[in-house]
């Protein structure tokens, strides 16, 4: 354990010296225990702000693991079920068609709503009564449930996630598709879900296996390639290790973080990153990659 979380130290302290890292903060729980809570650099470099465990990041499009998860937890208590209409509980969203649009067709990027004007401003985006009023009138870009489309851009004024993380509007606003945390936090979440954290499961076995088994697999109509997608995650590690079909689940952010699970290894990972954005998803899986590496000899 002692070994992976030196090598994981190592690796991070080496990235920020290089200068291809800001700051970064890793976490990683095997089977509910924290083994590795590494931090390197600064969180802020015009104060200069050392980065610790407890600093929130801002984690783009990483977030959505969390909405994901929030969702599959309120149906394992029986507060919602995937086949509900959004509309039910959001009746303006109903217009144009889209009250056939189901929590389902939300989580598996399927409802026909995979992005936002183009003119739409950041802080427009921070204002929800704006956005909710926005999404309500929008048309569908074809029927819910029958094509899907993923974008992790959501307009021109959105895509320098780098400075969307320096804003307090976006760090203390509600957008469920970004978010603010702590590489430890999610860690742990994600454990929980897997069931290891105080012996408490977030949801059954059998959920979780269709929370990760793969929902979609064909063209992403917005992306222009084949892709594939389990139920409000994707199912791919983000250093490429290989992982059994069903087994991964989680997200990665434009600005390079990174959060997911693994259920055959018992693994939860979280890489949050400071910047810059050119550095993209070589921190995340650097480390994904030493995690395996360290597994294998294990």
């Amino acid at each position: 354990m002692a070994d992976l979380a030196a090598g994981i130290q190592a690796a991070a302290d080496e990235m920020v010296a290089s200068g291809t890292e800001t700051g970064l903060q890793i976490a990683v729980h095997r089977h509910g225990h924290l083994i590795a809570d590494v931090v390197s650099g600064v969180a802020d470099p015009q104060t200069g702000a050392g980065v610790r465990p407890g600093t929130l990041f801002y984690a783009a499009s990483a977030a959505k693991g969390i909405a994901s998860s929030l969702a599959h937890v309120l149906a394992e208590r029986g507060d919602l079920g995937y086949d509900m209409r959004v509309a039910d509980v959001w009746p303006e969203f109903g217009s144009h068609g889209k009250d056939r649009v189901t929590l389902r067709h939300v989580l598996l990027h399927t409802a026909g709503l995979p992005g936002l004007p183009a003119e739409t401003t950041i802080g427009q985006l921070c204002d929800w009564d704006h956005m909710c009023a926005v999404l309500a009138a929008e048309e569908p870009w074809w029927e819910p449930g029958t094509r899907f489309g993923y974008r992790p851009g959501h307009a021109p004024a959105l895509r320098d996630a780098a400075s969307l993380g320096r804003r307090a509007d976006v760090l203390t606003s509600d957008i469920p598709s970004l978010g603010t945390m702590t590489a430890r936090g999610v860690a742990r979440m994600y454990s929980a879900l897997l069931g290891h954290v105080d012996g408490v499961p977030l949801v059954s076995r059998q959920r979780l296996a269709a929370m990760t088994a793969v929902a979609f697999t064909g063209m992403d109509e917005v992306m222009g390639f084949p892709t594939s997608w389990a139920f409000g995650y994707s199912p791919d590690r983000p250093g490429g290790v290989p992982s059994r079909r069903g087994s991964t689940f989680g997200m990665v952010g434009a600005n390079g973080s990174a959060a997911y699970a693994d259920v055959d290894s018992g693994l939860a990972v979280a890489v949050m990153r400071t910047g810059p954005v050119r550095g993209g998803l070589a921190a995340a899986t650097r480390i994904d990659r030493l995690i395996a590496a360290k597994e294998e000899h294990r």
